[in-house]
């Protein structure tokens, strides 16, 4: 790791291991440190662990060479209370942020009562934070979380995205469409294919095969949408996946958009 201040290692691991809900004695299990030296270590004594181990120990954490491992998403949870926000315990969010110059984040909507995600990206870590919060005066901002706030702010998100969510199961990928709002169709294609067990190609060829005149530029959004729900019944979609697939705009259709989007995949 890189070179921080006196205790702050330390204090770092035990904020990891409070926001990922982790517990000492499973720690000590997966990584083979005894338990002894771990507490000891958590304590301050931050000899009473080998570097050996102490590299073990934060790649098992999601650290390596002082910041979050990038190549993830970093799924954390803060509970502020359930009577009134207590600031104070959002102490070890700001000590893993620490790590980094600056971040910022976007609230997303709420997936239980009291529950709000909340997606960060700081350096080139992506932390889904699930915030649970007091529901009497409504929830708290990012500004007076002490995080930064970008511009952008969802309001709602399409089903799908929005079950990975609440399921804590976000790819590199997913978190940037939703962080982004970029809920393309190829997008939308993709998660429906994985959830049946296809391919988005498969449902892409079978669109494009299935239209009316063939594999042309100009199939209208109209036609594309009726195609689209014949595949949904040939799969058994759910009508709630049927309806991710939206034909916003009507200037094009979306197998016009497949076509050009397993063209670039391809390339």
């Amino acid at each position: 790791m890189k070179k921080l201040p006196d205790n702050h290692i330390s204090l770092l691991t035990k904020s990891l291991l409070y926001l990922k809900g982790l517990k000492v004695q499973e720690v000590a299990q997966q990584t083979g440190i005894p338990k002894e030296n771990l507490w000891a270590f958590l304590s301050g004594v931050e000899m009473a662990i080998s570097t050996e181990n102490a590299v073990r120990l934060f790649d098992y954490l999601g650290v390596k060479e002082g910041t979050l491992i990038p190549k993830r998403v970093h799924v954390m949870s803060l509970d502020l209370g359930s009577i009134r926000v207590d600031r104070q315990r959002m102490e070890p969010l700001k000590m893993v942020l620490s790590m980094y110059k600056e971040h910022k984040a976007v609230m997303l909507p709420y997936t239980a009562v009291r529950t709000t995600p909340i997606l960060i990206i700081a350096g080139a870590a992506r932390i889904m934070l699930m915030l649970s919060h007091p529901i009497l005066f409504g929830r708290p901002t990012l500004n007076s979380l002490g995080l930064t706030a970008d511009n952008y702010h969802a309001d709602s998100l399409p089903a799908e995205y929005r079950k990975m969510v609440q399921q804590r199961q976000l790819s590199i990928s997913d978190f940037d469409s939703i962080y982004s709002a970029s809920f393309d169709d190829w997008n939308m294609v993709r998660i429906v294919a994985n959830a049946h067990g296809v391919s988005a190609r498969d449902i892409a060829g079978w669109i494009m095969s299935k239209a009316t005149h063939g594999v042309k530029e100009d199939i209208p959004v109209e036609e594309v949408g009726e195609i689209m729900d014949a595949y949904v019944g040939a799969l058994s979609f759910s009508n709630q996946d049927a309806s991710m697939f939206s034909w916003r705009d009507g200037q094009g259709s979306l197998a016009r958009t497949l076509k050009i989007s397993m063209h670039q995949q391809a390339a």
